[in-house]
């Protein structure tokens, strides 16, 4: 951005308006992310919001395989753990869930963004 940019975007009164729009949009509610799909089955991410922050993570996870349903559970616990500690969808790979780990992100991002919080 030119220097002169900024100091003619404020006297134009523009400056306020560029502010983080997440700021100004987050609302207190629930936000469901888009599924996504993996190998084993689709991951759907829903976050609580209070404020602008997150206050509760629930998750439909793939579950039909007795493997499936074993890894998805440990794996969506440690992740939800991680998201509302972080309060973000960047997580740390769980070794032996990677797919369940990049879904649950996907599908975190998505439920943040439509909070206005990514």
């Amino acid at each position: 951005m030119h220097k002169f940019l900024p100091t003619a975007m404020a006297s134009l009164g523009l400056a306020a308006s560029l502010a983080a729009p997440t700021d100004a949009l987050a609302a207190s509610g629930s936000y469901t992310g888009a599924g996504s799909t993996m190998k084993w089955g689709t991951v759907t991410v829903t976050i609580t919001v209070s404020g602008k922050h997150i206050t509760n993570i629930s998750s439909v996870y793939p579950a039909e395989r007795p493997r499936s349903a074993f890894i998805n559970k440990a794996a969506v616990t440690i992740l939800r753990q991680q998201a509302l500690q972080s309060q973000s969808f960047k997580l740390h790979n769980l070794s032996g869930a990677t797919m369940t780990t990049v879904a649950f992100e996907k599908s975190l991002a998505s439920a943040m963004h439509k909070a206005h919080l990514a």
